[in-house]
This record gives structure tokens, sequence and C-alpha cells, in this order.
């Protein structure tokens, strides 16, 4: 459990208007979960964050909420809690050449750089021309002690749109 000061500057961090701030608060959050109830309230709001976003290196762009849904699994996981998070319609990281091609298929140009391609993300989101899923994420504290961050690169291969894993990245459905 976190001291109160280390709460407070981890929900400040989690608040953030810098979407780089959250993002990497998430990610050491989902690495090694803190076991404080008081952060689940910080991670739900977090579900509702569409931001696109560099998610992880080798460059993964996707939207915040579904890190935030990741963590908020892991988190539940390691506290004991079985209750499922869910996401609709929630895009799901991609690398370079998924964007180059869905951009190419759109027929939207990047003006270049990360900055070029989120801008390029987020008119590929107005256009709807993102894959969008449901994703659903299930507790599990059997291997909650085995996360790694290759966890958070889980994407899934059907090509219908529900994606339904466990929180070590295996489908259950």
């Amino acid at each position: 459990m976190l001291s109160d000061i280390e709460f407070q500057e981890l929900a400040e961090d989690l608040s953030s208007p810098d979407v780089s701030i959250r993002v990497d608060t998430l990610k050491c959050l989902y690495r090694q979960p803190v076991l404080d109830e008081r952060v689940l309230p910080y991670l739900e709001d977090l579900l509702d964050d569409d931001t696109i976003s560099v998610i992880f290196l080798p460059y993964r762009f996707g939207e915040v909420r579904w890190l935030a849904a990741k963590v908020l699994v892991a988190e539940r996981a390691a506290l004991g809690h079985s209750q499922p998070v869910y996401l609709d319609n929630v895009f799901q990281p991609i690398n370079t050449e998924e964007f180059a091609s869905l951009a190419r298929s759109a027929g939207v140009k990047s003006s270049g750089g990360l900055d070029g391609i989120l801008e390029a993300l987020v008119v590929l989101r107005q256009m709807k021309r993102l894959p969008l899923h449901t994703l659903q994420l299930i507790p599990s504290s059997r291997n909650n002690q085995n996360i790694k961050m290759n966890d958070l690169n889980s994407i899934s291969d059907k090509s219908d749109s529900q994606v339904t894993e466990t929180i070590a990245g295996q489908r259950i459905k």
C-alpha cells in the first residue's frame, strides 16, 4: 500500500493533462501493481480517455484507455478482485507499418514524425477507418505474478471485432 504522499503523486500523474505522463505512469503500474484500492477510481476514470498516443516502444500507437484497461485488470488481479474490465469500440495499438497501411488505404497523408502520425490517427478515427474492438479483460491472480511488458503487446489475430483475453493475454473466448 502506498503512503499518502506516494498516493497523491500517483493520483496527480494519472490525472495529468500531459498524456505522456499518464502513459508512463500506466506502464509503471502495469509492471508493478501498487496493491492500493485508492488507485482503482483513477484507473477507472482513464477508461474514458480516448487520447491516441505512443503506448509503448518500439512505436505502438493506441488509445490511453486500452492501456488503462490492462492496468486496471492487473491491479484488480493483484488485489484479488474478480471484476472484469470491458471496453467497447477501443482502438487497439498498431505499429508504424500498420499505421502506414491504414493511412494509405484511407488516403490520409501524415505530416511526418510522431506528431504527424498521431494527427493522422485522429483523422483516421474521425473517418471511422480505425479498427475498433470490444475488449474484455478478466483478472487472473494465478498469472499476475508473471506479468511482463510483452503482455501489453498481445493483439488479437481474429478478424472480427470481439477480443476477449485474460490478464496474461490468453484468449478465453
